[in-house]
């Protein structure tokens, strides 16, 4: 099931362009779904671009941030964004009833040249893996993954993973044939996990993509993932649900 992005590169003069606004956090989903089917398609089909991804953040007092995460092949590709959207931004083009959802807060843009160091050191982590795009420096894609039992170690290859869930202060390592756990949390695990070959489906939850096998959209907007190897079925929320999305 492809995402909704193109291939990703990572050319020399590559751009992040970040654009962030506030929901009640009651719309959450109705908001993914609008993107989904909206705002991401647009960005995608313009020249240059390589991957448009949006972030959800949920803060305090049923206040959601999102940041829609663009990545360009250079200044200039960008500049194709400029010239559709003009002064406008994506909330100036919402219709009256949607736009009485969006919280009166100022939005903002941002724009990093990665091939810059100091810019790219102001990226917030989180921004770069949405965005599918790896640092240098960041730590290494995960190959294996080691749970303690007892004075037993098990040493399970990523590609064993089925999913990840988070269990408190834990996280849930779930293979064909057994579960594991690491004491670890899903967001610093995230870090190191290949985003085109793990996908966050809930909150909570990170599947393997190559492991899911069908995806059934029910009535509610969310999706029923039956995962290879898996007796159970996973639910994939409507936030997500760009994921899987016909190309």
């Amino acid at each position: 099931m492809p995402r909704v992005t193109h291939n990703l590169k990572k050319p020399p003069g590559a751009v992040l362009r970040a654009y962030g606004f506030w929901i009640q956090s009651s719309v959450r989903e109705e908001c993914s779904e609008y993107l989904a089917a909206n705002t991401l398609k647009t960005f995608i089909a313009m020249p240059g671009n390589l991957r448009a991804a949006p972030l959800f953040s949920d803060l305090a007092d049923g206040v959601t941030e999102v940041v829609i995460l663009s990545l360009w092949e250079s200044v200039q590709s960008i500049q194709s964004l400029n010239d559709a959207y003009g002064l406008c931004t994506p909330i100036d083009r919402l219709e009256p009833e949607r736009k009485a959802k969006v919280l009166f807060r100022q939005p903002f843009v941002r724009q990093f040249l990665l091939s810059e160091p100091s810019e790219l050191a102001l990226v917030p982590p989180h921004w770069l893996w949405a965005a599918g795009y790896e640092k240098k420096d960041a730590p290494p894609r995960l190959e294996r993954i080691v749970s303690n039992d007892g004075p037993l170690l098990h040493m399970v290859p990523i590609e064993d993973v089925l999913y990840f869930e988070a269990a408190n202060k834990y996280v849930r390592v779930i293979t064909a044939l057994r579960e594991h756990l690491v004491r670890t949390s899903l967001a610093d695990l995230i870090d190191r996990l290949d985003p085109d070959k793990f996908w966050q489906v809930r909150r909570g939850t990170v599947v393997r993509a190559s492991a899911i096998t069908t995806a059934e959209r029910q009535d509610s907007g969310n999706y029923l993932l039956t995962v290879q190897g898996l007796k159970t079925s996973l639910m994939a929320t409507r936030q997500f649900a760009h994921l899987f999305r016909p190309m």
